[in-house]
């Protein structure tokens, strides 16, 4: 073997399509505009439900939301 070859994967297999994330991504942000709205996991997964998206895990979403800079930060009430 040689020293230094690099033999990590170059794509991850199971991650999210683009396409579901970036309906994520909107769902969030359709979500923020609306006054009083929850913008949780529940509320994001019903969204989605609307747009023919099954249900993702909560992990799924959260990880999501914190990649594009979109996840609250404890005890805050607005992002």
């Amino acid at each position: 073997m040689e020293l230094g070859s690099d033999s990590s994967p170059q794509r991850v297999h199971n991650r999210t399509p683009v396409e579901i994330e970036e309906a994520v991504v909107k769902a969030r942000k359709e979500l923020q505009k609306t006054k009083y709205a929850q913008i949780g996991v529940n509320a994001i997964n019903r969204k989605l439900h609307l747009h023919g998206i099954s249900p993702l895990p909560a992990t799924t979403i959260k990880r999501i939301l914190r990649r594009e800079g979109l996840q609250r930060k404890k005890g805050t009430l607005c992002p």
